[in-house]
């Protein structure tokens, strides 16, 4: 990191120079609001705050708490002026807050989302302390399936792997597709929703119909849909679960199974062990991604595949659009891109 120190008998007049330099492209270079820099997507706002240029991320201004029919103006000056500590970063200036009222936590908009904290549309940001209480709400607001005995949750149950295996996982981590989130590719408003689907849509499947979750003796099946539009080659979601042994799956009749793709240079022992994700019980809104088969009809094509990734200190099974999703539309994948499905078997 370079300093404006300056060299050895330079004169007083060149310090002062150097420093407003700086101080002007420290003003226009990052945002305000979250103090990092604009080499990214989210749009560079400006924005006249006391009579001067104020330079904010579309995104920052966009998710921060603010009052009832409070401008954008007046949303960056009380930030500035309250000063408030970033949980994550310890920093001044967090503008987001949980929409829990008895949580106190506020963040810089890139920092909530680095620290596990979620937007819905419809009721705010929920902080990562109270992210499950983000998911029972989406859960009572939408069309999720309640009355089956499912855990909605965002993260990887990996208590039924070995230690030593998981090890093994993190020390040939190397071999997989590293993907590090930073804020601005890692949008923090949820992207998919679930939809109830009838007997006259593409994706419901006969086979299926005696273990749907029964509700007042009706079966009934779901589909997940982009809740705003997904670009090409986006992150969509994460599929979440528990992991076990394929070994231990294919005794399983679980039909909400993903297996992890496994590279040709690993050790054979992790071949012999190899995992997948279960979240017949625990899972996420992806559980219910419906696949493209040979029975489908001819407009629907897959739009998303899964990929298998180390991020964060685990190994993970990540949704990314192929094509572009436009809002309402079914989210699809294509399940055989691995090897045979119960979709596919049930429509032969």
């Amino acid at each position: 990191r370079h300093t404006n120190m300056p060299l050895s008998g330079a004169k007083r007049k060149s310090v002062t120079s150097n420093n407003k330099e700086a101080k002007t492209r420290k003003q226009t270079d990052v945002c305000v609001l979250c103090g990092n820099d604009f080499s990214h997507n989210s749009e560079k706002l400006n924005l006249k705050i006391q009579k001067k240029d104020q330079f904010i991320h579309q995104d920052c201004i966009l998710y921060s708490s603010r009052l009832s029919k409070e401008t954008d103006e007046a949303v960056v000056s009380r930030v500035i002026r309250h000063r408030l500590i970033c949980r994550h970063c310890k920093k001044q200036r967090a503008s987001l807050g949980c929409c829990v009222k008895s949580c106190t936590n506020v963040f810089h908009v890139p920092c909530g989302v680095l620290a596990g904290g979620e937007y819905n549309e419809q009721t705010g940001f929920y902080c990562d302390m109270h992210i499950m209480k983000g998911v029972l709400d989406s859960i009572s607001l939408g069309e999720w399936p309640t009355t089956k005995d499912v855990n909605y949750t965002r993260r990887l149950y990996w208590e039924g792997i070995s230690p030593s295996d998981r090890g093994l996982i993190a020390e040939n981590s190397d071999k997989w597709e590293k993907f590090h989130p930073e804020w601005y590719s890692f949008d923090i408003m949820t992207k998919i929703k679930v939809k109830e689907i009838f007997p006259n849509h593409w994706a419901w499947c006969k086979e299926l119909e005696k273990d749907g979750v029964s509700e007042v003796g009706v079966s009934r099946q779901f589909e997940a849909v982009a809740i705003k539009d997904i670009q090409k080659n986006e992150f969509v979601a994460e599929y979440t679960g528990r992991v076990k042994y394929q070994s231990d799956c294919s005794k399983s009749s679980s039909k909400y199974i993903a297996d992890y793709w496994y590279p040709d240079d690993l050790p054979g022992i992790l071949y012999q062990k190899s995992l997948c994700i279960d979240s017949e019980y625990d899972g996420n809104e992806t559980r219910f991604i419906n696949s493209v088969t040979s029975a489908s009809p001819p407009h629907v094509k897959q739009n998303a595949t899964m990929n298998t990734v180390w991020c964060r200190g685990q190994l993970r099974v990540i949704i990314t659009a192929i094509d572009f999703i436009p809002a309402e539309h079914s989210i699809v994948l294509n399940y055989n891109e691995i090897g045979e499905t119960y979709f596919e078997e049930s429509t032969e």
